[in-house]
């Protein structure tokens, strides 16, 4: 998608939390800055990815390149393992899918990814691997 006249557009997987305030809770996505602000500081673009399986092939199609950002754990159960560990937190399905998909069609599609701790670890599991 990238030309010579434009920046690279790299979509980012944010985090999920539900913020409890005075006026009323909310469910939210979340990412730190530092994830945006390198994107812009390498020359490019950046887009938060909101989770939905369904929108993987259109994104794909918009995007020069995917980041899986840091985060909340993997469900054990992606890899194999019945067992949560009790400092085992922030499991989210939603982003979980969502990530293995992104990595199947990106990696299908020879387009760049980049991976950041949880990130690689969704790349991990996505892939067939387990973690401890």
């Amino acid at each position: 998608m990238v030309d010579s006249h434009s920046k690279p557009v790299i979509g980012i997987t944010p985090n999920s939390t539900t913020d409890t305030l005075d006026h009323g809770t909310f469910d939210r996505y979340v990412l730190a800055r530092t994830y945006a602000d390198a994107v812009h500081a390498a020359g490019g673009i950046s887009v938060i990815l909101t989770p939905n399986e369904d929108d993987v092939e259109s994104l794909l199609d918009r995007m020069d390149g995917i980041l899986l950002s840091g985060g909340s754990d993997l469900d054990p159960r992606r890899y194999g393992d019945e067992t949560r560990h009790p400092t085992t937190y922030g499991i989210n399905a939603e982003r979980n899918g969502f990530e293995f998909a992104l990595a199947h069609m990106a990696h299908a599609r020879d387009l760049p990814l980049l991976e950041i701790c949880r990130g690689i670890q969704s790349l991990n599991v996505a892939f067939g691997g387990t973690l401890f």
